[in-house]
């Protein structure tokens, strides 16, 4: 009986091995009919897209983006303090995938302030002020600490002692605020950028630009204190000038940069205004640099950069993505098993899905800044990469794009508040240098037009006149609803983008949870 078993087993193991074999080698045709149709339904689909963004008149790369290089006498950047970011060598020369400057971080003459040596003078008196500190070694990041003790404290005495020792710690970097300052001078600033690097191309400027706004801001806001009113004055401009450098990058993180600095400029103009320190002339100029900041057009320019550095993007490099799976949306094991082949293969089709997405966000935005960018402007566009996401499918197959798509959320956001904040601040120079003419603000906006102010600007976020008003005491209110437009009267909400957007009030960092979000993402 077993003798006769044996044939059996023996024929149905060799017919499960045929059939095992026949689904294998269906599976594999199968993947390999599916890859070939997605790369050819790629170039199908770029070549619709590329045509119909040129038609449109769309610049697609950087070569088209990023304008000429100015005269070095007009270059903020054409000078040898910046040729050490500009100086760059390859991280590993045998595959040359990233670079990096020849000098390290931290030895740039921009940043060799950051690590002078404290004495012990002002050891003494930065753990007195902050006993909870380590000792003063990095002079940047004591600064830092001693603002935010400086914000936080009341007692005047104290502050006056917060801003001298504040002083005395960016005391080293003298030498270098006088040399940006004279720089910040020239007209048309421009970094020269390697671009031709791909998306591998290093931003080394960025952090140091981003230091400076606060070195800066750190200095204006200890000499208000102390009633150092001219050399304030001084900083603040230079400060203002600082947010225009990177105005001719189109990448999106040195917009970021751009905002960051900005949003510290304001701060400082608000803070002397509120103390009354400046001029009629330093507000005047002050104004005069308000008046060139359009944050919103040079957001949409950062959006079209974003698009340039995608389709930058190579087989090459798209597959090096494979190292890290993770930040994509999870595949099928199958899939896994070919994941490089899978994302370059991809590719196309992802280029065609988000140019064509940015640039529907970029007309929609663009439209909307007569009318106010808020929560609602993008909402159908935003909803299409949503259902994206929640696909089934199609997640897999436009993940390329998803983990690029993230930050024009939260910048469109960004953007709007920080613009609000530069035109109340506008206004409010246009109403302190009506003061300081006539010892009082006036009862109305309109009162400022035409001899402090050309135009009073309407809100960014609404796209309709401010909300003014005099205290009784004097002082004023100058208000417009936040990003979700659910108005307060008048008073900041609990979250970032919620309540009112108010001048000479912090707007709140606190981002509201995801899941209680009454917005899309």
């Amino acid at each position: 009986m077993s003798g006769k078993a044996y044939p059996s087993m023996k024929c149905f193991l060799k017919w499960t091995t045929i059939v095992v074999g026949v689904f294998i080698l269906i599976a594999i045709s199968v993947v390999g009919l599916f890859l070939t149709w997605l790369k050819w339904s790629g170039e199908q689909d770029w070549k619709r897209a590329e045509a119909e963004l040129r038609a449109k008149g769309e610049k697609l790369t950087f070569a088209e983006l990023v304008p000429p290089m100015p005269p070095e006498r007009d270059n903020f950047f054409a000078d040898p303090l910046w040729a050490e970011y500009t100086d760059l060598v390859p991280e590993n020369d045998s595959n040359v995938k990233e670079w990096s400057t020849r000098v390290p971080s931290g030895h740039r003459q921009l940043e060799e302030w950051e690590n002078a040596p404290a004495s012990s003078g002002e050891q003494d008196r930065f753990l007195n002020l902050l006993p909870e500190k380590p000792e003063l070694k990095n002079r940047k990041r004591a600064s830092m600490d001693l603002k935010r003790r400086l914000l936080d404290e009341n007692n005047p005495g104290k502050q006056k002692e917060i801003a001298s020792l504040l002083l005395d710690v960016i005391s080293p970097a003298e030498a270098v605020i006088n040399r940006i300052t004279e720089l910040s001078k020239r007209p048309n600033p421009q970094f020269p950028a390697r671009y031709d690097l791909g998306p591998s191309a290093p931003v080394p400027e960025i952090r140091t630009i981003l230091s400076l706004s606060q070195l800066l801001d750190v200095k204006s806001r200890s000499e208000i204190t102390l009633g150092k009113n001219n050399e304030a004055a001084a900083d603040t401009e230079t400060l203002l000038r600082i947010s225009f450098v990177e105005r001719n990058s189109p990448l999106l993180i040195s917009f970021l940069v751009r905002v960051a600095s900005v949003s510290l400029a304001v701060q400082s103009v608000d803070e002397g205004i509120l103390r009354h320190v400046w001029s009629e002339t330093n507000l005047s100029d002050f104004q005069n640099q308000l008046e060139r900041i359009k944050l919103q057009e040079a957001y949409l320019v950062g959006l079209k950069g974003e698009r340039a550095l995608f389709n930058q993007w190579d087989p090459e490099f798209v597959t090096e993505l494979s190292e890290f799976p993770a930040t994509l949306t999870p595949l099928p094991k199958f899939i896994e098993k070919i994941y490089p082949t899978y994302l370059a293969t991809i590719l196309l089709k992802n280029k065609a899905c988000y140019n064509l997405f940015l640039q529907r966000k970029v007309e929609s935005l663009n439209s909307s800044i007569p009318t106010g960018w808020n929560a609602t402007t993008t909402q159908s566009v935003d909803q299409e990469l949503l259902e994206i996401a929640r696909h089934p499918i199609k997640k897999w197959i436009y993940g390329l794009s998803a983990i690029n798509l993230p930050a024009p959320f939260a910048v469109s956001h960004k953007t709007a508040i920080t613009q609000t904040q530069v035109d109340q601040s506008l206004i409010a120079c246009a109403l302190e240098r009506y003061r300081i003419a006539r010892g009082s603000y006036p009862t109305s906006l309109d009162a400022l037009v035409p001899e402090y102010l050309g135009k009073i600007p309407n809100s960014p976020i609404t796209g309709k006149p401010m909300k003014y008003s005099l205290k009784h005491e004097g002082t004023f209110l100058l208000w417009t609803p936040s990003w979700e437009l659910k108005s307060l009267g008048g008073k900041p909400g609990d979250y970032f983008g919620e309540g009112d957007i108010v001048w000479g009030q912090p707007v709140p960092k606190m981002k509201r949870p995801k899941e209680q979000s009454p917005s899309l993402p």
